[in-house]
Protein backbone atom coordinates (compact mmCIF):
# COMPACT_ATOMS: atom_id res chain seq x y z
CA UNK A 1 0.00 0.00 0.00
CA UNK A 2 1.12 3.32 -1.21
CA UNK A 3 0.10 6.48 0.12
CA UNK A 4 -0.75 10.29 -1.23
CA UNK A 5 2.53 12.13 -2.25
CA UNK A 6 4.81 9.28 -0.76
CA UNK A 7 7.78 9.15 -3.29
CA UNK A 8 9.36 5.65 -4.03
CA UNK A 9 13.07 6.03 -5.72
CA UNK A 10 14.57 3.75 -7.95
CA UNK A 11 15.28 0.46 -6.81
CA UNK A 12 12.82 0.41 -3.72
CA UNK A 13 10.95 -3.08 -2.67
CA UNK A 14 8.04 -3.64 -0.82
CA UNK A 15 7.46 -6.74 0.47
CA UNK A 16 3.53 -8.06 0.99
CA UNK A 17 1.79 -6.35 3.16
CA UNK A 18 4.09 -3.20 3.32
CA UNK A 19 2.70 0.13 4.17
CA UNK A 20 4.29 3.54 3.03
CA UNK A 21 1.92 5.87 4.27
CA UNK A 22 1.34 9.68 2.82
CA UNK A 23 4.07 11.78 2.23
CA UNK A 24 6.71 9.81 3.08
CA UNK A 25 9.92 9.72 1.02
CA UNK A 26 11.99 6.40 0.51
CA UNK A 27 15.63 6.72 -0.44
CA UNK A 28 16.94 4.36 -3.61
CA UNK A 29 17.45 0.42 -3.27
CA UNK A 30 15.55 0.52 -0.10
CA UNK A 31 13.82 -2.70 1.03
CA UNK A 32 10.91 -2.35 3.17
CA UNK A 33 9.34 -5.68 4.83
CA UNK A 34 6.68 -7.98 4.91
CA UNK A 35 3.62 -5.96 6.79
CA UNK A 36 5.97 -3.31 8.28
CA UNK A 37 4.98 0.09 7.94
CA UNK A 38 6.36 4.04 7.44
CA UNK A 39 4.14 6.64 8.78
CA UNK A 40 3.39 9.78 7.20
CA UNK A 41 5.99 12.32 6.43
CA UNK A 42 9.21 10.16 7.53
CA UNK A 43 12.01 10.03 5.43
CA UNK A 44 14.16 6.67 5.24
CA UNK A 45 17.65 6.79 3.59
CA UNK A 46 19.20 5.01 0.41
CA UNK A 47 19.84 0.98 1.13
CA UNK A 48 18.11 0.77 4.39
CA UNK A 49 16.37 -2.48 5.16
CA UNK A 50 13.26 -2.99 7.04
CA UNK A 51 12.50 -6.31 8.41
CA UNK A 52 9.22 -7.71 8.65
CA UNK A 53 6.41 -6.25 10.80
CA UNK A 54 8.21 -2.95 11.67
CA UNK A 55 6.92 -0.02 12.37
CA UNK A 56 8.87 3.63 11.67
CA UNK A 57 6.64 6.27 13.28
CA UNK A 58 5.59 9.37 11.74
CA UNK A 59 7.62 12.07 11.26
CA UNK A 60 11.31 10.06 11.59
CA UNK A 61 14.27 10.96 9.63
CA UNK A 62 16.01 7.35 8.57
CA UNK A 63 20.12 7.64 7.34
CA UNK A 64 21.27 5.82 4.82
CA UNK A 65 22.01 1.69 4.97
CA UNK A 66 20.00 1.77 8.43
CA UNK A 67 18.89 -1.99 9.60
CA UNK A 68 16.04 -2.17 11.45
CA UNK A 69 14.78 -5.62 12.57
CA UNK A 70 12.05 -7.69 12.83
CA UNK A 71 9.13 -5.86 15.48
CA UNK A 72 10.94 -3.07 16.29
CA UNK A 73 9.25 0.14 17.10
CA UNK A 74 10.73 3.21 15.97
CA UNK A 75 8.66 6.35 17.23
CA UNK A 76 4.89 5.85 17.86
CA UNK A 77 3.84 8.10 15.57
CA UNK A 78 2.74 11.68 17.92
CA UNK A 79 1.53 12.74 21.18
CA UNK A 80 -2.10 12.63 21.26
CA UNK A 81 -3.86 14.84 23.82
CA UNK A 82 -6.92 14.65 24.50
CA UNK A 83 -9.48 14.70 22.14
CA UNK A 84 -10.83 18.28 22.85
CA UNK A 85 -7.23 19.44 22.36
CA UNK A 86 -5.62 20.52 18.65
CA UNK A 87 -4.04 17.71 17.20
CA UNK A 88 0.34 17.93 18.38
CA UNK A 89 3.62 16.07 16.09
CA UNK A 90 5.70 14.57 17.94
CA UNK A 91 9.30 15.55 18.20
CA UNK A 92 11.69 14.51 15.27
CA UNK A 93 13.18 11.00 15.55
CA UNK A 94 16.60 10.34 13.82
CA UNK A 95 18.76 7.64 12.91
CA UNK A 96 22.26 7.91 11.57
CA UNK A 97 23.45 6.40 8.79
CA UNK A 98 24.47 2.78 9.47
CA UNK A 99 22.75 2.43 12.83
CA UNK A 100 21.02 -1.16 13.49
CA UNK A 101 18.05 -1.28 15.49
CA UNK A 102 17.92 -4.76 17.01
CA UNK A 103 14.30 -6.94 16.83
CA UNK A 104 11.52 -6.08 19.31
CA UNK A 105 13.83 -2.54 20.18
CA UNK A 106 11.46 0.03 20.45
CA UNK A 107 12.38 4.06 20.27
CA UNK A 108 10.32 6.68 22.00
CA UNK A 109 9.20 9.69 20.00
CA UNK A 110 12.46 12.64 19.92
CA UNK A 111 15.33 10.44 20.83
CA UNK A 112 18.61 10.47 18.47
CA UNK A 113 20.29 7.35 17.37
CA UNK A 114 24.29 8.44 16.11
CA UNK A 115 25.87 7.41 13.10
CA UNK A 116 27.01 3.11 13.06
CA UNK A 117 25.13 2.83 16.64
CA UNK A 118 24.13 -0.65 17.45
CA UNK A 119 20.83 -1.41 19.76
CA UNK A 120 20.58 -5.32 20.03
CA UNK A 121 17.30 -6.76 20.83
CA UNK A 122 14.74 -5.81 23.03
CA UNK A 123 15.90 -2.78 24.50
CA UNK A 124 13.92 0.75 24.95
CA UNK A 125 15.20 3.90 24.24
CA UNK A 126 13.06 6.67 26.04
CA UNK A 127 11.90 10.08 24.55
CA UNK A 128 14.50 12.33 23.75
CA UNK A 129 17.06 9.80 25.13
CA UNK A 130 20.35 10.53 23.15
CA UNK A 131 22.90 7.76 21.76
CA UNK A 132 26.01 9.16 20.37
CA UNK A 133 27.85 7.44 17.28
CA UNK A 134 29.15 4.04 17.19
CA UNK A 135 27.49 3.14 20.46
CA UNK A 136 27.15 -0.84 21.30
CA UNK A 137 23.97 -1.46 23.09
CA UNK A 138 23.69 -4.67 24.11
CA UNK A 139 19.99 -6.81 24.68
CA UNK A 140 17.57 -5.61 27.28
CA UNK A 141 19.07 -2.32 28.39
CA UNK A 142 16.80 0.58 29.40
CA UNK A 143 17.99 4.16 28.16
CA UNK A 144 15.42 6.34 30.13
CA UNK A 145 14.05 9.79 28.73
CA UNK A 146 16.57 12.25 27.96
CA UNK A 147 19.76 10.10 29.04
CA UNK A 148 22.30 10.68 27.32
CA UNK A 149 25.08 7.89 26.42
CA UNK A 150 28.62 9.58 24.13
CA UNK A 151 30.10 8.17 21.43
CA UNK A 152 32.02 5.05 21.19
CA UNK A 153 30.81 3.72 24.61
CA UNK A 154 29.43 0.07 25.17
CA UNK A 155 26.52 -0.33 27.45
CA UNK A 156 26.42 -4.45 28.53
CA UNK A 157 22.85 -6.22 29.11
CA UNK A 158 20.50 -5.34 31.50
CA UNK A 159 21.83 -1.66 31.83
CA UNK A 160 19.83 0.82 33.30
CA UNK A 161 20.49 4.46 32.37
CA UNK A 162 19.23 7.37 33.79
CA UNK A 163 21.82 9.84 33.69
CA UNK A 164 24.96 10.83 31.07
CA UNK A 165 27.35 8.19 30.59
CA UNK A 166 30.22 10.32 28.45
CA UNK A 167 32.38 9.08 25.47
CA UNK A 168 34.00 5.88 25.01
CA UNK A 169 33.02 4.35 28.20
CA UNK A 170 32.24 0.56 28.69
CA UNK A 171 29.67 -0.53 31.23
CA UNK A 172 29.64 -4.21 31.79
CA UNK A 173 26.31 -6.26 32.93
CA UNK A 174 23.59 -5.02 35.24
CA UNK A 175 25.19 -1.35 35.63
CA UNK A 176 22.93 1.21 36.60
CA UNK A 177 23.60 5.07 36.27
CA UNK A 178 21.01 7.01 38.33
CA UNK A 179 19.23 10.11 37.41
CA UNK A 180 21.21 13.16 37.69
CA UNK A 181 24.49 11.13 37.69
CA UNK A 182 27.63 11.64 35.33
CA UNK A 183 29.93 9.08 33.94
CA UNK A 184 33.49 10.54 32.91
CA UNK A 185 34.55 9.92 29.49
CA UNK A 186 36.69 6.69 29.40
CA UNK A 187 35.39 5.46 32.77
CA UNK A 188 35.03 1.55 32.93
CA UNK A 189 32.63 -0.08 35.07
CA UNK A 190 32.33 -3.98 36.17
CA UNK A 191 29.19 -5.78 36.30
CA UNK A 192 26.08 -4.37 38.93
CA UNK A 193 27.97 -1.25 39.65
CA UNK A 194 25.67 1.61 40.49
CA UNK A 195 26.51 5.24 39.59
CA UNK A 196 24.74 8.08 42.16
CA UNK A 197 24.42 11.74 41.74
CA UNK A 198 25.64 13.19 45.09
CA UNK A 199 22.44 14.36 47.01
CA UNK A 200 24.60 16.96 48.53
CA UNK A 201 25.05 18.99 45.63
CA UNK A 202 22.97 21.95 44.09
CA UNK A 203 23.76 21.34 40.60
CA UNK A 204 25.76 19.79 38.33
CA UNK A 205 26.97 16.65 40.89
CA UNK A 206 30.14 14.48 40.53
CA UNK A 207 28.83 10.98 39.91
CA UNK A 208 29.85 8.59 42.74
CA UNK A 209 30.96 5.24 41.50
CA UNK A 210 30.22 2.36 43.71
CA UNK A 211 30.08 -1.18 43.06
CA UNK A 212 27.29 -3.06 45.22
CA UNK A 213 28.47 -3.45 48.98
CA UNK A 214 28.76 -6.42 50.71
CA UNK A 215 26.35 -7.47 53.32
CA UNK A 216 27.17 -5.73 56.51
CA UNK A 217 28.66 -7.84 59.08
CA UNK A 218 27.89 -7.47 62.78
CA UNK A 219 30.72 -8.40 64.50
CA UNK A 220 28.43 -8.03 67.57
CA UNK A 221 26.86 -10.83 66.87
CA UNK A 222 29.39 -13.31 65.86
CA UNK A 223 31.40 -12.06 69.08
CA UNK A 224 28.53 -13.21 71.39
CA UNK A 225 29.77 -16.73 72.06
CA UNK A 226 33.03 -16.01 72.87
CA UNK A 227 31.88 -13.16 74.90
CA UNK A 228 29.52 -15.55 77.03
CA UNK A 229 32.17 -18.39 77.57
CA UNK A 230 34.26 -16.01 78.50
CA UNK A 231 32.58 -15.18 81.13
CA UNK A 232 31.81 -18.61 82.26
CA UNK A 233 35.45 -19.49 81.98
CA UNK A 234 36.80 -16.18 83.73
CA UNK A 235 36.53 -17.66 87.58
CA UNK A 236 38.02 -20.95 86.42
CA UNK A 237 40.53 -19.65 85.47
CA UNK A 238 41.36 -17.49 88.57
CA UNK A 239 40.95 -20.70 90.59
CA UNK A 240 43.86 -22.19 88.35
CA UNK A 241 46.01 -19.52 88.97
CA UNK A 242 45.48 -19.50 92.82
CA UNK A 243 46.59 -23.42 92.67
CA UNK A 244 49.27 -22.82 90.49
CA UNK A 245 50.89 -19.80 92.54
CA UNK A 246 50.28 -21.99 95.76
CA UNK A 247 52.24 -24.98 94.38
CA UNK A 248 55.01 -22.67 93.37
CA UNK A 249 55.35 -20.99 96.65
CA UNK A 250 55.45 -25.29 98.34
CA UNK A 251 58.07 -25.66 96.23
Amino acid sequence: VIGAEATLSDGVRLEQGAVVMPRVRVGPATVVGARSVVDSGSVVGSHCTFDPDCYVGENVRVGVEVRIASGATVGDGAVRPPPSAPFLPCPPLTLGDGAHIGAGVAVAPGAAVGHGTHVDQDTVVGASARLGSFVRVASGVRVAPNAEVGDHSTLASACAVDGLVGRNCRLGPEVAVAAGARVADGVRLDAGACVRADPSASSGPPASLTAPSAPEVSLRVSDRPRTILGRVLAPLRGALRSIVAGRRSDG
